[in-house]
């Protein structure tokens, strides 16, 4: 049976655990709004918007009744704190609307 040729990194690469810890730290302070999606603050807001309004207005407008599992900032809050708890600027929408029309929208703005 043949044998496998070893292959070596160049001493002045990283390794491919360095190179997954630096993506890591630069992807966590590029964007640290990413964070407030973990905050108990957000999750009660989250389940009070689900709540008051359980289905999709996407989908409402369409005459469609599908059951909303996503809150979606109406106006792109760019890190505003202020802005991203603003319970005016959420809505309640379901996940294929949010995948589909809403990131393509923010796409294009972009």
């Amino acid at each position: 049976m043949p044998k496998k040729i070893p292959t070596r990194r160049p001493r002045n690469l990283p390794t491919r655990a360095e190179q997954n810890a630096l993506y890591e730290k630069k992807r966590r302070n590029r964007d640290p709004y990413r964070n407030w999606y973990h905050r108990a603050a957000w999750k009660a807001l989250r389940k009070q918007v689900l709540e008051n309004n359980p289905f999709c207005v996407r989908c409402k407008r369409r005459g469609i009744v599908t059951v909303a599992d996503t809150v979606n900032h109406i106006k792109k809050h760019e890190s505003d704190e202020e802005l991203f708890y603003d319970i005016e600027n959420l809505e309640s929408v379901c996940a294929s609307c949010h995948g589909r029309e809403i990131q393509s929208e923010e796409k294009r703005r972009s």
